[in-house]
């Protein structure tokens, strides 16, 4: 896995329990989120077919 650490999107003001993560424009691979909120923080992966 090549892990190049380049920010691709930015969402912000997100104000619901559920979030969508749009594939517009992101290439096949992996990609590792970083979910922020008022005193939680979830980080994982999701991968782009």
């Amino acid at each position: 896995m090549f892990l190049i650490g380049n920010r691709v999107r930015i969402v912000e003001n997100i104000s619901d329990n559920k979030v969508m993560i749009m594939k517009n424009n992101l290439n096949q691979g992996v990609y590792i989120i970083e979910l922020k909120g008022p005193s939680e923080i979830f980080r994982g992966r999701i991968m782009v077919k």
